[in-house]
């Protein structure tokens, strides 16, 4: 295909949006009083993970609260490339921004996503785990252990679910009791079996 050739399409087959993205205290945020946050700020203040969570988490025809910019304090965002930024790409300096909902987000769902990974990966290396090894057979695993493996199939028929019809907060709240169920009941009722595995 010759170069300036290329089939004309659109970029994206469907678009998702938010009715409208408030401060925290759910009013309007403007750019004429300094209110509006920008994504530089908020990606480096918030943490990108947390805002693709939230984003996802909130159905699309509910106003999302985000969090507050503070017009007042202005920052310093030092980049990964080890540049510091102190503007925007308008120009106008970068300030202080928080967020209640963020800060819930982070800590009720991506810290208990965190520390379950954690958990694994610690017995993981004090194990050896080999995970090219056969697995055990079903036949054979503890009652508990079939119970969170079904469990994890019925969040993957419900994300799929849930994914084919564009519908992503069903997605959240789903992996959100998955994580409950295997923070909560899975890893705290077998910590004597990892730590018996540990001792050797």
């Amino acid at each position: 295909m010759e170069l300036g050739k290329e089939k004309k399409r659109p970029p994206f087959k469907n678009l998702l949006g938010h009715a409208m993205v408030l401060d925290e205290n759910r009013q309007v945020m403007h750019k004429s009083d300094g209110t509006a946050i920008w994504f530089e700020e908020a990606a480096e203040q918030i943490g990108v993970d947390v805002m693709r969570w939230m984003y996802c988490a909130q159905p699309a025809t509910v106003d999302l609260p985000f969090g507050l910019r503070h017009p007042d304090e202005h920052v310093t965002i030092d980049c990964a490339d080890g540049t510091r930024i102190t503007s925007n790409v308008d120009g106008e300096p970068l300030c202080k921004v928080t967020s209640t909902p963020a800060d819930e987000t982070r800590r009720q769902v991506l810290m208990r996503f965190w520390n379950c990974y954690k958990f694994f990966c610690d017995y993981a290396r004090i194990d050896d785990f080999d995970p090219t090894a056969s697995p055990v057979p079903m036949d054979q695993r503890q009652p508990i252990d079939r119970w969170i493996l079904s469990d994890l199939q019925i969040v993957i028929g419900e994300v799929r679910d849930a994914y084919e019809r564009y519908d992503l907060p069903p997605v959240c709240r789903a992996i959100v009791k998955f994580n409950d169920n295997l923070s909560n009941w899975y890893i705290r009722r077998n910590r004597r079996r990892f730590w018996r595995s540990a001792s050797g």
